[in-house]
């Protein structure tokens, strides 16, 4: 933990010195909506922070950060009517094997001591996107009762339904980490015909767009015009027919209209 402080405090201190800003941690949850695979990216940096000191399993640490129920809130959640949200659970999964379930209805009506939260600094030092986000869960005694470092995403599932299924392919699409120097806003899982496809609505700072990722291995024998008929017909996407289909290595990516 020491050796990862240090290296977020030296990328802070590198960015500082370049006068570029340090890499945002952001954080992916999914949205209500009859595609329950569409997700959010929300920079932690969005949410003011409250501070406060916590019994982190024998050590004393102060920490920053915002409750759970208002990321969730944020995100569209507080949509679901109280007398559903028994329904329903929050999924925390951070880096490998990491990963815990939470009732949505503690959750949103902050029943968990009143104290389950994004954490997004520690120490008086934002986390970097390489430390953080955590979410603790804080009981009585200002004990940290669960801890999940590097979140990576947040998924509220309705149990009764089974809205939100596992999908390996989707969980490989949503390894596409954009463009360099392009921040992910949305994106949105889809499957036609059998083929999954990863809808990103990216954003420069100065201009926004829409891609289609696709997995190579999944399209390798569609040529050009085949691809294009199958995203503009049966995905019914707008193509940017004069964009050029971008094949190699895992991901094929093309380019879409926007808005459309």
């Amino acid at each position: 933990m020491q050796f990862a402080r240090a290296l977020a405090l030296s990328t802070v201190w590198a960015a500082i010195v370049l006068g570029q800003p340090a890499p945002e941690p952001f954080v992916e949850i999914n949205f209500p909506g009859v595609n329950a695979n569409r997700y959010i990216n929300l920079s932690v940096n969005d949410f003011e922070r409250h501070r406060f000191a916590v019994d982190d399993h024998g050590a004393s640490r102060e920490v920053g950060g915002a409750l759970l129920s208002r990321v969730l809130r944020t995100a569209g959640w507080s949509i679901i009517a109280e007398d559903r949200e028994s329904q329903y659970v929050v999924s925390v999964e951070g880096d490998g094997d990491d990963a815990h379930a939470f009732p949505f209805s503690e959750v949103m009506s902050r029943s968990l001591e009143n104290r389950a939260w994004l954490i997004s600094e520690q120490g008086g030092w934002p986390l970097s996107s390489n430390e953080g986000p955590w979410v603790m869960v804080v009981g009585a005694g200002d004990v940290v009762t669960v801890k999940i470092e590097h979140v990576r995403r947040i998924r509220v599932t309705n149990v009764a339904t089974q809205q939100l299924v596992e999908d390996a392919d989707f969980g490989r699409l949503s390894a596409y980490e954009g463009e360099a120097g392009a921040r992910i806003l949305w994106k949105e899982f889809v499957r036609v015909g059998g083929i999954p496809a990863l809808i990103v609505t990216w954003s420069t700072g100065v201009r926004r767009g829409k891609t289609a990722v696709l997995l190579s291995e999944r399209v390798a024998r569609w040529d050009e015009r085949r691809l294009l008929d199958f995203l503009a017909g049966p995905a019914a996407l707008g193509i940017d027919r004069q964009a050029a289909v971008q094949r190699g290595g895992e991901f094929t990516l093309v380019q879409l209209r926007f808005p459309y």
